[in-house]
This record gives C-alpha cells, structure tokens and sequence, in this order.
C-alpha cells in the first residue's frame, strides 16, 4: 500500500508541474499574439516616406522614364490601396495627360481604369519610337570649344539610344553606321577634324567609340578650363601682392623722406647739430654776449 502511495503522490506532483508548465506556455502565447497584433497595426499606420516622382507633361520622350518609375514605386507597391495610387498618378501629371483622367474620381475602383486610359494614350510604340528620333536627329550641334553645347548633345543622343533600347529594337551594324553618320555631322569643324584624325581606317567606328570620344574631349575642356582660372588667380595674386609690395615701397620712402627733410630742417646752421637755432648753446652764448655788451 505504501508504494501505491508513493506513486500517487508522484503523479500528483507531475500534474502539478505539467499544470504550470501550460499555463506558462499559455502565457507567452498570448504576449505573442499581442505583439504580433501590435505590429499588424503598427504596419497598417505605418507613414511611408513621401515620394518624389516625375511629373509627365505629354512630351514622349519622357514617357518611358516615368512609366518605368511609376511602376516601380506606386502600381507593384502592395503597401498602399488603388485609392491611394490613384491619387499618386493625379498629382503626378499636368497638361493633356492630367486632362485625360480628370474625369476620374478618386476611389480603389477607378484607379486600373484611369491607368489604363493613360497607357493607351502614351504607350504607343511607333510614335515613341518616332519621338525619340525626332529628338536624337534634331539634336543641336556643338559650338567649339563649348562643353555645355558638347555635353548637351551627348546627353540628347544617349537618352533617345537608351529608350529606344527599352523599346526591344534591334541594333545592327548598319543602325550602328546611320547612328555615327548622324552625331559626327552635328559636331563643329575642329572637333570633327580630331574625330576623323581619331579613326583607324580599317574598321568602322561604332557609336560607342564616339561617345567616348566627345566625353574625353568634353573633360578636356573643362580641365583645361580649370588650369585658366587657376592661372588667372595666380596672376591676379601676384599682381595683387606687388600692388601692395609697391604701396608699401611707397610709404616708406615718404616716411624716410619726412625725416630726412624734418632733420635737414631742424640742422642748426651754426654747429651742424640736429636742434633747432634757438636750442643752439653757440647761439644762445652769442646772445648773452651781446646782451652783455649792450649792457
């Protein structure tokens, strides 16, 4: 009997335990729960950053770039609502692209169709592609030694490459060839003549080539630029520094001037002393003399 006991006691005590054990774990279920809502809630009040986006206008060459960027940041963002999104896309636009979804109240339903009315409008390959090569053709051409008109051309041409690249057009070696033919014509008299010096006879420049071409002359310019004004300071410093070197020549000789002609001035012409007569002591002996004298 007494080991019946004992092992009832055991079991009691084993239930004791197992009893805190789950009311523990109980516990850290609810504190885990807690926190886990606290974070959903913390999540859904969550202020995202203000977004900077571009704000197109209607003008294609741009399109692309805004498109690719709205995108990315508003339409994929599964952070904010279609509401949300929809008031993104209004205040990222101005002019006929802001007037085609006017129209459109502001609501989660709304937001799909006004994108969609906006795609169909913009996202037209063959007027993009014309677009854009209308820009890289019109291109205005360098001015010498200008690196502003230089780079502007550079930047231009790039920038239309680049979107008609997004656009999944093939570019062979004969667009390669139109490409070049075009840039080089837009480059002023000297810079061509160094382009063609540039050239290896045997192969045929790619578009690439030149783009290296006009940013090392670009940097060129504007080294040589900065080594002008550095010039132009040092020489202004120094002539500065000589200003002052002569000013100061100046001073001093109007200084040593003064009291040379104060002491020649101040010569007793009795004793060659520097005093003046009436402090000469041969003056005044000869003034007592005569006082005397007249006495």
């Amino acid at each position: 009997m007494k080991y019946i006991q004992l092992n009832k006691d055991i079991i009691t005590d084993l239930l004791v335990e197992i009893e805190e054990i789950l009311i523990v774990k109980t516990k850290e279920e609810n504190v885990s729960t807690s926190n886990s809502s606290r974070n959903s809630e913390n999540k859904n009040n969550l202020k995202l950053p203000k977004l900077e986006l571009p704000v197109f206008s209607g003008d294609l060459s741009a399109w692309l770039s805004f498109k690719e960027i709205f995108i990315n940041a508003i339409d994929k963002n599964y952070e904010l609502s279609e509401t949300a999104k929809l008031s993104y896309l209004i205040s990222s636009l101005k002019g006929d692209p802001a007037k085609l979804i006017s129209g459109f109240s502001i609501s989660d339903e709304n937001y799909k169709q006004a994108w969609e009315t906006l795609l169909n409008r913009y996202d037209d390959k063959k007027n993009l592609a014309n677009s854009l090569l209308s820009k890289f053709i019109n291109a205005k051409p360098t001015k010498p030694n200008n690196q502003k008109s230089i780079l502007y051309l550079l930047d231009t041409c790039n920038l239309a490459i680049r979107n008609l690249k997004s656009l999944k057009f093939q570019f062979n070696e004969f667009v390669n060839l139109i490409l070049v033919f075009i840039v080089q014509e837009k480059l002023d008299e000297s810079l061509r003549k160094q382009w063609e010096l540039s050239l290896d006879c045997e192969k045929f420049p790619t578009y690439d080539d030149l783009v290296s071409f006009i940013e090392k002359h670009a940097r060129s310019i504007r080294n040589a630029n900065s080594d002008h004004l550095t010039s132009r300071d040092c020489i202004s410093s120094n002539i500065q520094s000589r200003d002052m070197n002569k000013n100061s020549a100046k001073k001093n000789t109007v200084v040593h001037n003064t009291v040379v002609n104060n002491s020649t001035r101040n010569k007793s012409i009795l004793c060659s002393e520097n005093h003046p007569i009436y402090k000469c002591g041969i003056f005044n002996g000869y003034i007592i003399l005569n006082k005397g004298g007249m006495s």
